[in-house]
């Protein structure tokens, strides 16, 4: 009966015991979830933050203009423009402070610029730069005109002047006439290598100065320096009169570089007259 009871009593305390490391391990278990879940969460908040850190740091250009495509991206981006805008638009601080002009060379600067009109202070944008062009190109020297901007501050004048191919001599005196027909300005003395144009109604419409004008326009320089004048009475009877009373029948204005390059090597021979009208068979008299 003692052994029974002593049995007994030793299973009870074993199951006490059981239930108290139980117990004792619950609270452990509990102490581990309570302890331990501040400290996963606060570790999942800093990865996550860093994981954003990291996701904007390997933003690709194709993400950043995903972004900037976004509603408020395209506000932002229509503010700097409109802002951008009415800096260049309205500030003194790009507006034009200086006129340069470029290719004169008969013509006198200052002409130009009296012409151009261009007011200083004006903001470089708001330049309206086809009337100043407009201005420009009215100067009866100026065959070509550019007007361009030179930031910050520069309006660009670029001249091409009008070059003079023959010499127009009328009651008015003489003028310089260049490769369109235009007589365009006067002068008191001829220019030494400039042919005299002869023709009946000079002007860039009619078809025989035309016709001369290229023909001398054409000219090698060595047979150029020997022209003293040219006429043509049609578009099909174009005439040289060179130095020491020679002369050239030239006839129509075609093929007239072939021309040129056979009158060149014909004129190293005595003559009085030289025909090129048929370049292929040209003669000499």
């Amino acid at each position: 009966m003692r052994s029974g009871r002593a049995r007994r009593r030793s299973d009870a305390g074993v199951r006490s015991a059981h239930r108290t490391r139980g117990a004792g391990d619950t609270e452990a278990r509990a102490g581990r979830r309570t302890g331990p879940v501040r400290s996963v969460r606060g570790r999942s908040v800093r990865a996550r933050s860093r994981r954003d850190r990291q996701r904007r740091a390997r933003r690709t250009p194709r993400t950043l203009l995903r972004d900037l495509l976004r509603p408020r991206g395209l506000a932002i981006l229509l503010l700097a423009a409109l802002t951008i805008t009415a800096v260049l638009w309205y500030s003194p601080l790009l507006s034009v402070r200086s006129v340069e002009v470029v290719g004169v060379r008969e013509l006198a600067e200052q002409d130009v610029l009296d012409a151009a009109g261009v007011t200083l202070g004006t903001p470089m944008l708001r330049l309206d730069t086809e009337t100043v062009h407009g201005r420009i190109a009215e100067l009866p020297r100026v065959a070509q005109v550019t007007v361009g901007r030179s930031w910050p501050s520069t309006a660009v004048l670029n001249v091409v002047e009008r070059e003079p191919v023959v010499l127009l001599r009328d009651s008015d005196g003489l003028w310089l006439t260049d490769r369109t027909g235009l007589a365009y300005a006067t002068v008191d003395e001829p220019p030494a290598g400039l042919p005299e144009l002869k023709v009946s109604s000079p002007g860039p419409e009619d078809p025989a100065t035309l016709a001369a004008v290229r023909v001398v326009d054409s000219l090698p320089d060595e047979v150029r320096s020997e022209v003293r004048s040219v006429s043509a009475d049609s578009v099909h009877d174009i005439r040289l009169a060179l130095s020491l009373g020679r002369e050239v029948r030239w006839g129509e204005a075609l093929d007239s570089e072939r021309k040129g390059r056979v009158l060149a090597a014909l004129l190293t021979q005595e003559g009085a007259v030289y025909d090129v009208a048929s370049p292929d068979l040209p003669t000499i008299s």
